[in-house]
């Protein structure tokens, strides 16, 4: 389940709210989690995409 692989940045496992994002590597292991308030853009200037 992705809530239990990565808590959120209150440290919360729950998603509070519709549309957390959840980054996923090639392997299926989560590797970030993101609030609604994210969009798919800021994640990929995050990335370098």
């Amino acid at each position: 389940m992705l809530t239990s692989a990565i808590a959120d940045d209150e440290g919360k496992a729950d998603i509070g709210w519709n549309f957390a994002k959840f980054l996923v590597d090639g392997s299926g292991a989560v590797v970030e989690r993101f609030s609604p308030k994210v969009t798919p853009e800021e994640i990929g200037e995050k990335l370098g995409d």
